[in-house]
């Protein structure tokens, strides 16, 4: 009996965490149309997306891909370089 219990959770899982993750993205269209309606420049609404994004995703890519420190190394380098080259001209 416990063992189908635990099944059932197991494979409810998934459909928890997607309904999750869209009222997480409906909370989140509900404040940037809060914040575009009360006059903020959508290009600051949009830096400060991608400030927010980084500084949430940097600590979890850190510890995952500690192990594989050096080539995630390069590619940040490389991505790095690539956007610096492209943004001067």
């Amino acid at each position: 009996m416990g063992n189908r219990i635990w099944n059932v959770i197991e494979e409810l899982k998934p459909v928890v965490v997607m309904v999750i993750v869209q009222i997480a993205f409906a909370g989140i269209n509900v404040f940037y149309k809060l914040a575009a309606n009360d006059g903020m420049d959508l290009r600051v609404l949009v830096a400060f997306r991608f400030l927010f994004a980084a500084a949430f995703i940097s600590p979890i890519a850190f510890f995952l891909e500690r192990s594989f420190y050096f080539p995630s190394f390069i590619f940040l380098f490389l991505l790095l370089d690539h956007d610096l080259v492209n943004g001067s001209f």
